[in-house]
């Protein structure tokens, strides 16, 4: 009964994670890609809901989350065709094969429809996480940030070098406010 009880909630995780990835895979596959100089240049992002890496996530979080990556066959995965799961099993793979996954991560609105999550180093991270959302919206400001970049999987990228980082005039999005948005930290 136990056994049955814990492979239904791995299932209900497993079904929760591929949802999210699908709803994320749509919404960049439909927006295109950055320059091809490896140049990302955009607005901070504060998302009401982040997926990143494991930078500040408590180990229990982290152990359920590889448990359950590693429980999945991508040889099953990929005869059913389920492409957002191999997907999402694939990048962080990547990213902890790189020594990314405990690096901290901004989102970076790139365009109007193009959201990428920018990986950075503990220095760059904390000049960004000084920067406040209610602040920022009080003000009518914005952060501008422009970086070298090296792509690390479907919308990730790794910041090689920050190049520039500035307020200026603007909207900081989303601005909602029905759910909380936390900020960087």
């Amino acid at each position: 009964m136990f056994h049955s009880q814990a492979l239904a909630a791995s299932a209900q995780l497993i079904m929760r994670h591929k949802i999210l990835l699908g709803l994320g895979l749509i919404w960049f596959s439909s927006c295109g890609t950055t320059n091809n100089d490896n140049l990302v240049t955009g607005d901070l992002y504060f998302s009401f809901f982040r997926i990143g890496t494991y930078y500040n996530l408590p180990d229990s979080i982290i152990k359920k989350v590889e448990d359950d990556l590693n429980a999945v066959n991508l040889e099953i995965a990929n005869n059913s065709s389920d492409s957002a799961l191999i997907e999402l099993v694939l990048d962080y793979r990547k990213l902890k094969d790189e020594g990314l996954i405990y690096k901290p991560v901004v989102d970076i609105r790139v365009d109007d429809d193009l959201i990428v999550k920018l990986v950075l180093d503990s220095t760059d991270y904390d000049k960004i996480k000084a920067y406040k959302y209610q602040d920022l919206i009080d003000n009518n400001k914005k952060v501008r940030i422009k970086a070298r970049t090296r792509r690390t999987g479907l919308g990730f990228y790794y910041c090689t070098e920050l190049l520039e980082l500035k307020l200026v005039d603007g909207k900081t999005l989303p601005q909602d406010n029905k759910l909380k948005i936390q900020d960087y930290n």
